[in-house]
């Protein structure tokens, strides 16, 4: 019957390489006891021979070139990034100033006035992206934009509604500025004549089409109507309206 190989460990070459190396054993009695070709027992010691080297090698000592860095450069070094992070923020935020003025010539005047819910949402995005993607407060984007903080965090609650307030919302009938200057001149040119008259004088030259409401409306807010007093609406001093209780 055949023998079968027999698998040997390391600690068992060791182990049988120790009794010749050590305890000066012969190799023959060696061989014999564990059942071991000679040829086997020498190929062992040789390789142990050739290996043995990485073994008993010691770990790299750190030398002059391998010395812990200053603690004074470190320091240095630290220096002078936070210094160029502080010039990148600060470069960051001149050319947010100057994005946010750019804006502010399409968005129109954001104080006093009333927006638009679009411009207003499109606002709060912006304000919003911008604040994440460059880390700086919100407060600081506001104050670049001539926003108050309280109106923006109102618009932010109101993102995608319709405005619901009581506020000057522009109808499409509303006279324009220039509308109101021309319906100005014209009375300078004819200052003794009715609102009313005046309208349809302005509507037959078709200089204007506005109601008589509009035409009052506007002479008003510029100072240019006169009260009627008693003796010029055709009413004698006895039919005046008396001044106090009782008074005849």
């Amino acid at each position: 019957m055949k023998n079968q190989r027999r698998h040997w460990s390391a600690d068992d070459k060791i182990r049988l390489l120790r009794l010749h190396l050590i305890e000066k054993q012969p190799i023959a009695r060696i061989c014999e006891q564990a059942s071991l070709s000679p040829a086997q027992f020498y190929a062992w010691q040789q390789q142990l021979f050739t290996n043995g080297s990485a073994a008993l090698a010691s770990p790299p000592a750190l030398d002059d070139h391998h010395e812990l860095p200053d603690p004074n450069q470190t320091q240095q070094r630290l220096d002078q990034l936070q210094a160029a992070l502080r010039q990148k923020d600060e470069v960051i935020a001149a050319l947010l100033t100057e994005l946010i003025a750019l804006k502010k010539r399409v968005w129109g005047p954001l104080h006093g006035s009333w927006v638009e819910p679009e411009t207003r949402d499109q606002i709060v995005d912006f304000i919003t992206h911008w604040s994440k993607r460059t880390r700086r407060p919100i407060e600081a984007l506001l104050a670049d934009a001539g926003l108050a903080v309280g109106k923006f965090y109102d618009w932010r609650k109101r993102y995608g509604a319709r405005n619901q307030h009581n506020g000057h919302v522009p109808r499409n009938f509303w006279l324009e500025e220039g509308e109101k200057q021309r319906i100005l001149a014209f009375q300078a040119l004819h200052p003794g004549i009715g609102y009313r008259r005046l309208t349809e004088m302005m509507r037959a030259t078709d200089l204007i089409s506005a109601s008589p409401a509009s035409v009052w409306r506007v002479l008003r807010q510029a100072g240019r109507l006169r009260r009627k007093s008693a003796s010029s609406a055709g009413k004698s001093p006895a039919a005046a309206t008396p001044m106090a209780a009782h008074e005849r």
